[in-house]
């Protein structure tokens, strides 16, 4: 008899768990052998069981699926987990991956396309369809593109966000109008920013403002 696949299930709501866990009992190839329904109890619970992959949602109580599955990684390097995510949102996914997550895959994903995700994950291949690579590829690169900015350019965007003019960016930095406009259009070039709605939007969503 083949060795059935060791699975841990972590989601908030009880009904997704018995559904998925039905699901993957259905043909023996997989064995769900624990369930958790918030991040703590998928970290106590992991070290317990060791299972060869982790299933978990990315938004729980208590503790979230991207900091539950940060600490997993740190208890076992060679841990395995896919994220269930019901969107595909930018920073949910840049965090996922960057805690160690070896991808994620839509909850409304079908038996089969989940049953070739969890193969390829304990391959060691990294699971992202291709929307969410998109999504992945276009936040890792406006990350390295502010990685670029000076300090100079990264106090001016922030002054951008909380809505200064040139003018009054400059008194605060001791720069004139001019030296302002310079580095602002190189900024802006650098962080492909169209205006400076765009450039407020930005500092806002990263929230670039001093404490």
């Amino acid at each position: 008899m083949t060795k059935q696949i060791t699975i841990l299930l972590v989601d908030d709501h009880e009904i997704v768990r018995s559904g998925l866990k039905a699901l993957l009992e259905r043909d023996g190839k997989y064995e769900v052998i624990g369930e958790a329904e918030d991040g703590e109890q998928a970290i106590e619970l992991y070290e317990q069981i060791l299972p060869e992959i982790t299933l978990m949602d990315i938004r729980m109580p208590i503790k979230n699926g991207i900091e539950a599955c940060r600490e997993i990684r740190n208890i076992d390097p060679k841990a395995k987990v896919l994220m269930l995510t019901s969107h595909t949102e930018e920073e949910a996914m840049f965090a996922s991956i960057m805690a160690g997550a070896v991808g994620f895959v839509k909850k409304k994903i079908g038996l089969s396309k989940l049953e070739e995700a969890i193969n390829q994950a304990l391959a060691g291949v990294h699971m992202i369809d291709f929307e969410s690579s998109q999504k992945l590829i276009k936040r890792m690169q406006t990350q390295s593109k502010q990685n670029d900015l000076t300090e100079q350019e990264e106090k001016i965007l922030r002054l951008i966000g909380e809505g200064m003019t040139n003018k009054e960016i400059g008194r605060i930095l001791g720069l004139t109008e001019k030296t302002v406009r310079n580095y602002i259009s190189n900024l802006f070039s650098k962080m492909d920013f169209k205006n400076r709605s765009q450039a407020a939007v930005y500092v806002v969503k990263k929230n670039m403002f001093e404490s």
